[in-house]
């Protein structure tokens, strides 16, 4: 029962915790680059989602896209990336959720995309969604064109 007192446990959770960050890929002192831009969408300024670099570690770095369409990731590791897009659910929408009829229900009309609107789920994939950048060390710009 010596590993149960509590300075053997505080030693423990440290090792834990450095073993984590160690094998995670984050490294103290190891250059980054910043990565700026715009994200459209058929041309348009996507007002809302998540941009994500994913870098050879395989952790993501992520940022918010802002309102006017414009994102700012800091601290993604030198190399390449690939780039995920994600949308943000609508308010009052359930993530998951469809709008599939039930049974002896009609079908909902399509509404048209809005400027902005919802970006395409390949986006959202690193193994689909195309988008590649390599970052170098300083500020680097990345405007993300997307299309339905």
């Amino acid at each position: 029962m010596l590993w149960n007192t509590p300075p053997r446990r505080a030693a423990g959770a440290f090792f834990l915790a450095g073993l984590i960050l160690v094998s995670t890929g984050c490294k103290p002192g190891e250059p980054t680059g910043e990565v700026n831009g715009k994200v459209t969408l058929n041309g348009q300024a996507v007002s809302s989602g998540t941009v994500s670099f994913i870098p050879a570690t395989g952790v993501p770095v992520s940022a918010s896209i802002q309102p006017d369409g414009t994102y700012t990731v800091r601290d993604v590791p030198l190399g390449e990336s690939i780039i995920t897009v994600l949308d943000t659910p609508a308010p009052g929408t359930e993530p998951g959720k469809t709008d599939k009829p039930k049974a002896g229900e009609r079908a909902p009309a399509k509404k048209a995309e809005p400027p902005g609107g919802s970006i395409p789920p390949r986006y959202s994939d690193m193994k689909t969604s195309g988008l590649r950048f390599s970052v170098e060390k300083g500020s680097n710009s990345f405007d993300i064109p997307l299309v339905y």
